[in-house]
């Protein structure tokens, strides 16, 4: 539904009066809801499709500033593959339809189901065949042309170049973008990818197919660069014992990369499916955490997780664990990434163990703290969740610091137990600031699934002290947002939701799973492991 200027609603539907589709059935329509003074609407039908203009109207619509619609149909118009059509409003309040674009099937593509966006006077859109096709989608292009349009197709995805990215994007000094996949490629296993920008738009590169995983998903950390240029990435699976790698791809001549692992984990002792990404220190260690494995089998069945330290000796890395966690106080299951303070101390989360609550049967999960000492590491928890008091439960993702060394995060679930969320709750954002002896929790923002749900990205700031983060669902639970959380004057924060996914299949995907980067002028990209043209999910950016 989108508004227009004076608050009515506008949408499409199924039904209608006509009644050239199939079997004698109707093809759709277009309505909308006119806003009373008296707090009530009144639907009014502003065009019935006929199936030669088009059928099965689906996505989202556009106004552009002369007051016109545009949307897609999926099938329907002049070989039945679906169209592009503008509405126009007349006198008296009846809407003219002219159809812009009808699809052939062939290199434009089939089956437009998610709406256009109009930018410098064109018009963009996405396709992406129903499951029983053999294509793989496209994003087009659609130019006015002396009364018509003509149509342009940008790029065409394939699978081979990898699927579903399930973490974030980096980028380099020149604003190039590296990441990974955890399904594709010429093994299945996954990709690290590059995307580079040029006059003509992003360009993407294949820069190494992983030969080894776990099953149909092999997912893969975020990575991280030295100061070499070299990148450092996990594998969850994969490696001789298939319980995770890590590995180093280093840049080589004539464009290619050369990937060396570093470490293969064996078993509960060294940890198990090292995935919430790697940092380094000033002295070139690297650290992360394993989701399993330790030295506490009692407390969880796989191991309880670790942190671990692994440390370059004469060409070897050689790897110590500083902490096993034991599902008591301490947290079980450590998911994501650690960061340092200044002080060269540790801080993760962990998204279970901690305080036995009603709402979390193994516990709602812990933030850590890991200080040196004495030649080895001490561990203090910061804070236990227990979704009591709307708090929150399962801080899967990581933390962020802000200036004054105040803790950032969220949580999965917990918080409102509304009837969108139920049980679960719909997850919050929380901070933690140091008082002497302890930290104090403050919740900045709770998620009440009409909004967004379930935000498992790590949050990010701007300059300006805004936060940014990702949510697994969308409004009512659907296929996930971008949101902002802004500190207001008077205290407290406001949410804006700067964006939100549509329905599975749409040309800008679905489910974004990792947190964002921020890029030049306030731009964010991410990632979304589903959706796009060839549903093997998407990187995108959102321009303020």
């Amino acid at each position: 539904m989108i508004f227009d200027s004076a608050g009515n609603l506008y949408g499409t539907s199924a039904g209608g009066t006509s009644t050239g589709c199939y079997e004698g059935n109707p093809c759709g329509t277009v309505f909308e809801l006119e806003a009373g003074s008296n707090g009530q609407w009144t639907h009014n039908i502003l065009y019935n499709f006929n199936g030669s203009d088009g059928w099965g109207p689906q996505g989202k619509l556009l106004f552009d500033q002369a007051g016109n619609l545009y949307g897609t149909t999926t099938i329907g118009g002049t070989l039945g593959d679906g169209t592009v059509f503008k509405l126009t409003p007349q006198s008296g309040g009846a809407w003219s339809e002219a159809v812009l674009w009808n699809f052939t099937g062939g290199s434009d593509g089939l089956n437009p189901a998610f709406g256009v966006i109009a930018h410098a006077g064109k018009l963009y859109g996405a396709s992406a065949p129903a499951y029983y096709s053999t294509e793989n989608g496209t994003v087009f292009e659609l130019t006015p042309a002396s009364g018509s349009w003509s149509e342009t197709t940008l790029s065409s995805f394939a699978d081979v170049d990898g699927g579903s990215p399930q973490a974030n994007v980096i980028a380099d000094s020149a604003g190039n973008l590296y990441g990974t996949t955890s399904q594709g490629g010429t093994s299945g296993f996954g990709t690290v990818f590059e995307l580079t920008h040029s006059g003509s738009g992003w360009q993407e590169k294949t820069l190494y197919n992983f030969t080894t995983g776990g099953g149909t998903y092999s997912v893969h950390s975020a990575l991280i660069f030295d100061d070499a240029g070299n990148l450092f990435g996990e594998t969850v699976n994969g490696g001789a014992s298939g319980l995770g790698t890590v590995y180093e791809l280093s840049p080589a001549a004539g464009g290619s990369w050369t990937e060396k692992l570093l470490f293969t984990f064996t078993g509960s002792k060294t940890g198990v499916e090292p995935g919430g990404g790697l940092v380094f220190d000033a002295k070139g260690n690297l650290y992360g955490t394993t989701r399993y494995g330790g030295n506490h089998p009692i407390g969880c069945t796989s191991g309880c997780g670790t942190v671990f330290e692994l440390a370059p000796e004469d060409g070897q890395w050689k790897e110590s664990v500083l902490y096993n966690f034991a599902a008591g106080s301490d947290g079980a299951l450590p998911l994501t990434n650690l960061i340092f303070d200044q002080a060269g101390n540790l801080y993760g989360t962990t998204a279970a163990g901690g305080t036995i609550a009603p709402a979390c049967g193994d516990g709602c999960g812990t933030v850590f703290k890991l200080t040196p000492s004495g030649g080895g590491w001490t561990e203090g928890v910061i804070y236990q969740f227990t979704d009591a008091q709307h708090d929150g439960a399962s801080p899967a993702p990581g933390l962020v610091f802000d200036q004054a060394g105040n803790l950032y995060g969220s949580t999965v679930s917990g918080g409102n137990h509304g009837s969108i969320c139920a049980y679960n709750g719909c997850g919050v954002v929380f901070e933690l600031s140091p008082q002497p002896g302890a930290w104090k929790e403050a919740i900045l923002y709770t998620f009440l699934g009409s909004d967004a749900t379930f935000p498992n990205g790590n949050l990010i700031f701007d300059q300006a002290g805004n936060l940014y983060g990702t949510t697994q669902g969308g409004a009512f639970g659907d296929w996930g947002s971008v949101f902002e959380l802004s500190p207001l004057s008077g205290g407290g924060w406001s949410e804006n939701a700067l964006y939100t996914f549509p329905y599975p299949g749409g040309g800008d995907g679905n489910s974004p799973e990792a947190g964002l980067i921020l890029g030049p002028s306030g731009t964010l990209y991410g990632t979304t492991a589903g959706g796009g043209n060839g549903n093997y999910g998407t990187v995108f950016q959102i321009t303020p």
